[in-house]
């Protein structure tokens, strides 16, 4: 196991299911900004129980943490790239040193 990557236990139904708990960095680009991204996305963050945060870059993009498990960071991740009113053109993606944030917040 890399230091980017837990194992996180999870209680589903009668079993559990163990599933890594990673940290993303994402840079969204193409119209991102001035479109209610940030909180769009935050609101999908706390739908699938991701902690992080994500602020407005100088260059005109969005830069994103997320952290939980693999499954729903990837789901955030995906969901943003089609958030109301944004046109994600791109986004980058880089697997980091798992940080256990205790919420999820949007920095200014």
């Amino acid at each position: 196991m890399t230091d980017c990557v837990k194992t996180a236990i999870i209680r589903i139904g009668w079993g559990t299911l163990d599933e890594e708990l990673i940290t993303a960095e994402v840079r969204f680009s193409g119209k991102v900004q001035g479109v209610n991204f940030r909180r769009n996305a935050s609101y999908v963050s706390a739908r699938y129980g991701v902690t992080g945060w994500i602020r407005n870059a100088e260059d005109g993009t969005v830069e994103a943490c997320f952290s939980g498990t693999k499954t729903s960071v990837m789901e955030v991740i995906r969901e943003c790239r089609d958030l109301p009113g944004a046109m994600v053109s791109g986004s980058q993606v880089r697997l980091a040193n798992y940080t256990d944030y205790r919420e999820f917040s949007i920095r200014r």
